[in-house]
């Protein structure tokens, strides 16, 4: 069985996310902010990694006083690609990938909300990239 690590702060489409994967055999980890997900990432491997683009700067207490930002979702990725360059690491949003910075170009994207038949064809392309390689 294949693992992912979804990073989605929206408890609800973590939700259904999880499900997704579970039905195409992948173990599940859904964490709703990058500092459980670096925790997470200590002990565990993945792999894939599935990044929401738009999350806050910050958890906890002070969380509201913090805009959210699609530059907090590239700045996590571009980390991850350094840490874990292995993993593949997919990017998604509801804001179209053709708005969004272009430094989000060298990751493969899910817009949201997304279909079973978009996840598939997704990992489809990640399985032949890896057979490639």
């Amino acid at each position: 069985m294949k693992s992912a690590l979804i990073i989605e702060d929206c408890p609800e489409y973590s939700e259904i996310i999880s499900i997704m994967f579970n039905e195409r055999d992948y173990a599940v980890w859904a964490v709703e902010s990058i500092t459980e997900a670096f925790l997470l990432l200590t002990d565990t491997t993945f792999d894939l990694i599935l990044c929401d683009l738009h999350l806050p700067f910050t958890t906890g207490h002070d969380q509201a006083d913090y805009e959210y930002s699609h530059e907090v979702g590239i700045r996590t990725a571009e980390e991850l690609w350094d840490i874990y360059a292995q993993t593949p690491i997919v990017l998604s949003s509801a804001t179209p990938r053709s708005t969004l910075d272009f430094r989000i170009n060298r990751f493969p994207f899910l817009q949201k909300p997304f279909r079973g038949e978009q996840l598939d064809s997704l990992l489809e392309s990640l399985s032949t990239k890896r057979t490639l390689s």
